[in-house]
């Protein structure tokens, strides 16, 4: 798949950012991976954004569904290992148990979840070559040489439909989206050669042709 342009200020910041993960001795990146694909282009929600009490208060009242936000406190921020309290389902809830009494506890965060329906889950992946387009439902998996182009891409529109959203139709900009979403995955691939795999876990395209979000990553090294 042919490459975007990444400019040499972000490519400087994606630099630092593994070369900083190498000398902590990280084999998987979470967070940096998001923030990589971000300096890449891509647009990007983490669904697991940890704040503090201040940060709390500033996106409380501008959270809309399909997100809540919830509380962890004592836990590492890893999709993994985070522990979610029964007692928050909005923001307000959660807002008003991080300003009780006027104190946090120590150590004490508060997350943004995804809640969004899954069915249109999707997983993009590279290995050697290849782009990998998983199904985790279902799971179909579609492979994708890197040079592939966007155009070549719509034209397999008939075959990606039932893939992409189990749906009747499937629109060219469905596909552009996807497309452009590929081309920052293989980009991101050939310019850093430190990174044996970089995973999209999940991310959605809209069905009314404003693109696509990606709240899930993971970057391995070699």
């Amino acid at each position: 798949m042919s490459s975007i342009h990444i400019s040499s200020k972000n490519r400087q910041e994606i630099a630092k950012i593994i070369e900083s993960a190498r000398e902590r001795g990280s084999k998987v990146l979470y967070y940096d991976a998001l923030r990589i694909l971000k300096l890449a282009g891509a647009s990007v929600i983490n669904s697991f954004l940890a704040l503090n009490t201040q940060e709390v208060m500033i996106f409380a009242s501008q959270i809309e569904p399909p997100f809540v936000l919830k509380r962890i406190k004592d836990a590492l921020l890893s999709n993994r290992e985070i522990q979610i309290h029964k007692d928050i389902s909005t923001p307000l809830d959660a807002l008003n148990i991080a300003l009780k009494d006027g104190e946090v506890l120590e150590n004490e965060y508060f997350v943004i979840q995804e809640t969004a329906p899954k069915d249109l889950k999707l997983s993009i992946f590279t290995a050697d070559r290849d782009i990998h387009l998983h199904d985790r439902k279902n799971r179909v998996e579609i492979i994708l040489p890197i040079d592939l182009t966007v155009e070549e891409l719509i034209n397999q529109k008939e075959t990606l439909k039932t893939f992409l959203f189990n749906a009747t139709e499937t629109e060219d900009y469905d596909i552009k989206a996807l497309g452009i979403l590929l081309l920052i995955v293989s980009s991101i691939k050939s310019l850093f050669e430190e990174i044996d795999r970089l995973e999209i876990n999940s991310f959605y395209l809209y069905r009314d042709g404003l693109g696509y979000i990606v709240t899930d990553a993971y970057i391995w090294f070699e």
